[in-house]
């Protein structure tokens, strides 16, 4: 019953819309974007940073307004203000608990796949991390080079990721 980025809750529209109105002004550390795309625009990234977020975890379906595809204007504004963890980092949860449980020889516990999974989700982190080189180019942009990198598609030493 889900009509573009929004699912059916049982409280009237009035409510609704203060609901969604309220996130952006709530208190926390961390956001986590998930599935809903282009849900993050400039003025969200103000709201969210004024209530004292400094990390954005780009859980699911690209999380950042585009006015074209290809435009990255919005992800290098939230990367030189936010500790922003890409998509590829943020998502290979369950494909990496699929991969431990088809390469074990025997069944794993829950607690071997999620340490398994934090191990690896705290490794791409740091290496990403690694790749930061100034307060314009952050995580983002060393998670996306990291990526090219592992896909053969790289980038070259120096080149920015995020254009």
């Amino acid at each position: 019953a889900r009509t573009g980025n929004t699912l059916p809750i049982d409280v009237d529209e009035g409510e609704a819309r203060e609901l969604r109105e309220r996130i952006w002004d709530t208190p926390a550390d961390v956001f986590v974007a998930a599935a809903a795309s282009g849900l993050l625009n400039e003025a969200a990234l103000d709201r969210i940073e004024k209530s004292g977020v400094d990390t954005i975890v780009s859980a699911a379906n690209h999380p950042f307004w585009a006015a074209r595809p290809g435009d990255a204007r919005l992800e290098r504004e939230a990367d030189s203000r936010f500790a922003v963890v890409a998509d590829v980092i943020a998502g290979c949860g369950t494909a990496h608990a699929f991969a431990c449980q088809s390469s074990a020889n025997r069944i794993l516990s829950p607690e071997d796949v999620l340490g398994s999974i934090e191990d690896t989700v705290t490794e791409a982190v740091r290496e990403a991390a690694s790749r930061v080189t100034s307060t314009e180019r952050g995580l983002l942009a060393g998670a996306l080079e990291v990526a090219l990198e592992r896909c053969e598609g790289q980038p070259g030493a120096g080149q920015p990721v995020l254009t």
